[in-house]
């Protein structure tokens, strides 16, 4: 009996552990990572030290492969806009067919879940 409350107890030990390095991991990633800034400069800054150092990029080659950054880093940010626009409005679509389909009450309880939804979100930007 009591070998089985040792087995148990090292694999709720290891469990606990995994699952708080990945909480933690995630949380540095989103917060301190500088792919994952909002701020584009930051970005475009982080990619041409990675690839500076990296290649070792000339002279010559450095203001021209930083153009080229910030240039994919605008498009790519154009296309998530477009594609954000998409899919709010498919979201809206969705929200009022299930809306259809509910009863007062729980379109009620939906509508405070979704302010909820902002409210967290707005707070992480």
């Amino acid at each position: 009996m009591r070998k089985w409350k040792l087995v148990i107890g090292v694999l709720l030990i290891f469990s606990l552990g995994t699952l708080v390095g990945s909480f933690l991991t995630t949380v540095y990633i989103k917060n301190k990572h500088p792919l994952f800034k909002r701020d584009p400069v930051i970005r475009t800054k982080y990619i041409m030290e990675k690839l500076a150092g990296k290649l070792s990029l000339s002279d010559q080659q450095t203001p021209k492969i930083t153009e080229i950054v910030r240039s994919i880093e605008s498009q790519a940010s154009e296309l998530f806009s477009q594609h954000r626009q998409e899919m709010k409005a498919l979201f809206e679509k969705g929200m009022t067919e299930m809306k259809q389909e509910l009863t007062p009450d729980q379109i009620q309880k939906l509508e405070k879940m979704r302010e909820e939804y902002r409210k967290r979100k707005e707070k992480q930007q």
